[in-house]
């Protein structure tokens, strides 16, 4: 639980940020991957979105892709996922962090338009692609807690239900 926590309040925290002005990323797939790094460092936030060795996926159907090949791209969201957008032809196309989910809806900080916004999307959004389930049960405490508020949060097992993960076989498209 702390690790997502930890992940959705740094991206709380950059709601309005405008990415031409700030400089630490200039689009969502480079949004998500420097929230990642800030929280939990770059060698942890490659493990965590399945992310190779080398660097960190600046394209959303290849970050969408290391998730279905680790079995962690799934259908249904959860907080702390990452979400991928399609548009009409199922090219994937944006990505965000998913913050909050209710019975019928998602809530997500995401970059649109050069500016970090926390939009609401339905569940069944014809514009969602999937999720990509970031692994935070890794995380040992040691490597997570990193300030005194913290320290009194118990860590609580992520529920990683791999049955409704989604598997695909191409680089940008998802059938959905």
């Amino acid at each position: 639980i702390i690790m997502i926590k930890k992940i959705v309040d740094l991206v709380n925290g950059e709601i309005g940020c405008e990415v031409e002005t700030e400089n630490k990323y200039t689009n969502s797939i480079e949004f998500v991957n420097w929230c990642m790094i800030e929280a939990f460092g770059e060698e942890k936030a490659k493990e965590l979105v399945c992310q190779p060795n080398k660097e960190l996926a600046k394209q959303c159907c290849f970050s969408a892709k290391y998730y279905k090949n680790n079995a962690q791209y799934y259908s249904m969201p959860k907080t702390g996922d990452q979400v991928f957008f399609k548009n009409d032809k199922k090219e994937l196309v944006r990505t965000g962090i998913v913050t909050n989910v209710d019975e019928n809806n998602i809530y997500t900080v995401e970059v649109i338009d050069n500016v970090v916004c926390a939009p609401m999307y339905a569940k069944n959004d014809y514009a969602i692609a999937g999720y990509g389930r970031p692994n935070y049960e890794e995380l040992s405490e040691e490597e997570v807690i990193d300030n005194e508020e913290d320290k009194d949060i118990v860590l609580a097992p992520l529920s990683h239900d791999r049955s409704q993960a989604i598997k695909g076989e191409n680089d940008n498209e998802i059938d959905n």
